[in-house]
């Protein structure tokens, strides 16, 4: 009888060792994305688990959850467009859930502008060597304007001469008139022999048919002849749609 009884012991220990030996300890790794400025939940933040193909993308209320996870050195990196990217190190040894509170900082996306005017064919503003504004839809509606020469008064190296309210000639450099060039869509608004002092031809333009303004600051009598010295302001329409 004793015998038997150490044997049932023996043998249920034995189980209980093999059940423990299978049991593998799982951990989760979870949190929240916000913008580190208004704190507002951020959804649809790529968030990838490195050295996985576990990807996960935040939900409404920001959150994300990888499970399932063994014991160890994990790194995340979350990425939403406009967003700086953020990669973070997670060691996982107590507890069986990480709980991550991260806050995403939002950075500048640069678009490349194609520019015509500074080299007569389609390039973008860092294959540029000189310096140039472009003025688009966006800042038409950021700046209030009454007419066509208004809308280059906040441009850098620009001032706008104004005798009258419906006037407006712009003044690049400290150069006016014949020495800066006009161009409509590429056409010659003046040339060198009209006068020296400030004139109004950029007015005859309607500001509610320009689609973009090209401003190029410094000489370019090279492509323009000489009296592109102070620069040159080329304004495009929008194209129609047929």
């Amino acid at each position: 009888m004793k015998n038997t009884l150490k044997l049932i012991i023996l043998i249920l220990t034995f189980i209980c060792l093999g059940r423990s030996a299978l049991t593998v300890d799982t951990f989760s790794i979870q949190g929240t994305i916000s913008d580190n400025i208004t704190h507002e939940a951020l959804a649809g933040v790529t968030v990838h688990l490195q050295g996985t193909n576990l990807v996960i993308i935040s939900n409404h209320e920001g959150k994300f959850i990888f499970a399932n996870l063994t014991a160890g050195d994990y790194e995340i990196d979350c990425s939403k467009i406009g967003y700086k990217k953020i990669i973070r190190e997670i060691h996982l040894v107590q507890g069986n859930i990480y709980d991550l509170a991260i806050f995403l900082r939002s950075e500048t996306i640069w678009e490349d502008d194609v520019i015509v005017t500074a080299t007569r064919c389609e390039a973008t503003r860092f294959d540029i060597p000189q310096s140039i504004s472009i003025i688009n839809n966006k800042e038409f509606h950021e700046r209030p304007f009454a007419t066509t020469a208004d809308m280059l008064r906040e441009e850098p190296g620009v001032m706008v001469q104004k005798t009258t309210a419906a006037h407006g000639s712009p003044i690049i450099r400290g150069l006016v008139g014949n020495y800066i060039v006009l161009l409509y869509n590429g056409i010659r608004l003046n040339k060198s022999t009209f006068r020296f002092g400030p004139n109004q031809y950029l007015n005859t333009i309607d500001a509610n048919g320009i689609a973009k303004i090209e401003v190029l600051r410094g000489s370019s009598s090279v492509m323009y002849g000489s009296d592109a010295i102070g620069g040159v302001i080329n304004i495009f329409p929008h194209q129609p749609v047929f």
